[in-house]
């Protein structure tokens, strides 16, 4: 019934019309209401489930050393790590924890210089410098420079806060440059000479595993010592490190 049809009911008809209808709408509105009171609670129970997880945040940064040998390195390349993760509170069972784990590793970054004379080259003597008459022999002064580096992401398992493993994948970049000056001799004289800098860059992915102990100093400072062995260029490089773990 339109509102311009109650209008032109009798008062009595009028006042049973709306009663009639306030009745009617009642079950709606107490429907609605229940179902908001159903949506809050909805609503604090997904509060609740939200809750922050149980986790702490580590750093650790280590001094290293590699052996590189088949890098033509020393067998005690330094180096050093910068490692973060977190530790995941809630999963600790019969005193094992467990944590996810990133890093930066500088396993070296060396630069050689050295001075040498040689026999010239066939090329060399076929196209000698001009001026110098016939080229005799080639005196090398040279730069070379070896980095190696990688970023690590894994995992980690640590019994009683005291032992750990440790293990993952390394993306890995292994990157060389040769400078070098040469000076032809010849029988009447002499020149220098400079060529452009040679450079090789080879990046890859391999893994890690170690092994490591967590030795409390204070309260959330650990010394901690490892050892782990990386696969690098289809090579195992084993390298020591030692420094601090923080934990927040």
């Amino acid at each position: 019934m339109t509102p311009f049809a109650l209008r032109a009911l009798p008062p009595t008809r009028l006042i049973s019309a709306w009663i009639s209808r306030a009745s009617a709408v009642r079950p709606a509105l107490r429907g609605a209401l229940l179902t908001l009171a159903m949506l809050h609670g909805a609503a604090a129970g997904a509060s609740d489930a939200l809750a922050p997880p149980d986790v702490d945040l580590f750093a650790e940064v280590q001094y290293a050393r590699a052996d590189l040998r088949q890098f033509d390195q020393d067998s005690r390349a330094e180096g050093y790590r910068l490692r973060g993760g977190i530790w995941f509170n809630s999963l600790e069972r019969h005193g094992v924890e467990v944590a996810l784990e990133g890093a930066l590793s500088q396993f070296v970054r060396d630069t050689r210089d050295s001075e040498f004379t040689r026999d010239p080259t066939p090329q060399e003597i076929a196209a000698p410098p001009g001026g110098i008459g016939t080229l005799e022999d080639v005196d090398v002064r040279a730069q070379d420079r070896l980095d190696i580096s990688g970023f690590e992401i894994g995992g980690r398992l640590m019994h009683e806060k005291i032992v750990y493993i440790r293990g993952g994948l390394l993306a890995y970049r292994t990157k060389t440059r040769n400078n070098s000056v040469l000076t032809y001799n010849g029988s009447t004289g002499s020149v220098t000479v400079q060529p452009v800098a040679a450079t090789d860059s080879l990046s890859g992915t391999g893994t890690y595993a170690g092994l490591g102990i967590n030795v409390a100093l204070v309260q959330d400072i650990s010394l901690v010592l490892d050892v782990t062995r990386y696969r690098i260029e289809s090579e195992n490089v084993d390298s020591f490190a030692a420094g601090l773990h923080l934990r927040f």
